[in-house]
């Protein structure tokens, strides 16, 4: 079945409290800007992502597309490199969702990359998340457990517990598919 975000990231909380967690994305706020036509266009830009978020918790991944590529050409338009990053992360997670791991590889990688030049560890942490998954589903076991290692390095240096709980839930069960039950 198709997962949602929710599902994916954060249902042990939802289950517990009731509430839902912001998206990674939600997290990182758009830098300001004093030009107010680019404010308006960031605002903009990160209105259609908040919109691509929500067709992909709903399944529509055409929609979830087109939304977040939108948001991602706004913001390259804008300048807003940590926009660009999001969006290209979750550009990544709606290719791996419809089973095209290359371009889903590809958008991840193009993340991570912005995540690290600016030493967003959140940023970095979730792209590896990402490219963790994308492994896994390839059988690229050891890629994922590298992927996987490293973004708990980074949840539990910035001391995010639910996604440092999935990561080591993923983790494990590359291990488990490896054949390490240590």
């Amino acid at each position: 079945g198709i997962m949602s975000f929710t599902t994916d990231y954060a249902s042990a909380e939802v289950a517990v409290t009731g509430k839902s967690l912001q998206s990674p994305f939600q997290l990182a706020a758009a830098p300001r800007s004093v030009d107010h036509v680019t404010d308006s266009l960031g605002d903009a830009a990160w209105r259609n992502h908040a919109e691509g978020n929500d067709a992909y918790q709903r399944g529509d991944f055409s929609a979830a597309f087109e939304l977040l590529e939108r948001s991602r050409s706004m913001f390259e338009t804008a300048g807003d490199r940590q926009g660009i990053a999001w969006s290209c992360n979750n550009l990544g997670k709606v290719a791996y969702r419809t089973g095209d791991y290359e371009n889903a590889t590809r958008l991840a990688e193009s993340g991570l990359q912005i995540f690290r030049d600016r030493n967003d560890r959140h940023g970095v942490a979730w792209s590896l998340h990402v490219l963790g998954r994308i492994d896994y589903r390839l059988g690229n076991y050891a890629s994922a457990l590298a992927h996987f290692q490293e973004c708990v390095t980074h949840f539990r240096a910035i001391s995010a517990d639910e996604a440092l709980r999935l990561s080591l839930e993923k983790l494990g069960k590359t291990y488990f598919r490896v054949g390490d039950l240590n």
